[in-house]
């Protein structure tokens, strides 16, 4: 089954994460919140970031693809 997927929303995501987390600012200390963005947040971000670089890329592959095909077909 093929599922659209919205790279936007996983921006949005990723962004919502960072401003849920940057609330958390105000009641831990310096050295809580830097702890629980490097070991939680960060690594989440990363892979979020990672789908993402690699969709993008995926997604130029297929237009790339869909462009010589439709080229292609225009010859024949």
């Amino acid at each position: 089954m093929n599922i659209p997927i919205n790279i936007n929303e996983l921006e949005i995501l990723r962004n919502t994460l960072y401003i849920h987390a940057k609330a958390l600012n105000s009641v831990w200390n310096d050295k809580q919140y830097n702890y629980f963005l490097q070991n939680y947040v960060q690594p989440v971000t990363n892979d979020v970031q990672v789908a993402i670089d690699r969709l993008n890329d995926s997604i130029f592959a297929l237009r790339i693809a869909v462009e010589e095909l439709e080229d292609l077909a225009g010859k024949y």
